[in-house]
C-alpha cells in the first residue's frame, strides 16, 4: 500500500501522463532498487549501532558496580564480565518478537532490492547491501572463491 503510494506521488510530482511508462523507465534506472538497498544499509547500520551501544553500556555499568565494591579485580576480569552482560543482552532483544520482525523485513527488502533491479551483479549498493549479506550465512566461502572466480562483477 505504501509503495503503491509513493509510486503514484512521484509520478504526479513529475508530471507524468503514463504513469506505467515512468515506473518502468525510473525502475530501469536504478530508482527503486537504489532505495531499498539504502534502506537495506541503513538497517544493517542500525544493527551494528545497537549492539556498539549495548556494549558500552553494559561495559560502563560492569566498571561501576565492580569499581565500587572497592575490590582490586585485574581489568581483563571487568572486561570479561561485560562482554558476557552484552552479549546476554543482545541475545534477549534478538529473541524478541520486534527484533524476529525487523530481521525479516530486512531479508524482504534486501530479496526484494535484487529482485527489482534489471543487472543486480552490476549494481555497486544492491551487491554490498543486499547480495553479500545474503550470502554470508547460506554460501560457504569455498562457494563464495569460486563465484568470485567466474563472475568477476558479481561479488567485489
Amino acid at each position: 500500500m505504501i509503495s503503491a503510494d509513493v509510486l503514484e506521488a512521484l509520478c504526479k510530482a513529475l508530471g507524468s501522463e503514463n504513469q506505467n511508462k515512468t515506473r518502468a523507465e525510473l525502475a530501469k534506472n536504478h530508482l527503486f532498487c537504489s532505495l531499498l538497498a539504502a534502506l537495506a544499509a541503513a538497517m544493517q547500520k542500525f544493527g551494528a549501532d545497537l549492539n556498539k551501544a549495548i556494549g558500552q553500556v553494559t561495559g560502563e555499568i560492569a566498571y561501576y558496580l565492580i569499581g565500587r565494591k572497592r575490590v582490586k579485580y585485574p581489568s581483563f576480569i571487568t572486561t570479561v564480565v561485560a562482554q558476557a552482560a552484552a552479549k546476554g543482552i543482545s541475545q534477549l532483544i534478538q529473541r524478541s518478537p520486534i527484533a524476529q520482525n525487523l530481521k525479516h523485513l530486512e531479508l524482504a527488502i534486501r530479496i526484494l532490492a535484487i529482485m527489482m533491479c534489471p543487472a543486480p551483479e552490476k549494481h555497486e549498493e544492491v551487491v554490498r547491501y543486499c547480495l553479500e549479506p545474503l550470502g554470508e550465512p547460506i554460501v560457504s566461502a569455498a562457494v563464495q572463491n569460486r563465484l568470485k572466480a567466474v563472475m568477476l562483477d558479481w561479488m567485489k
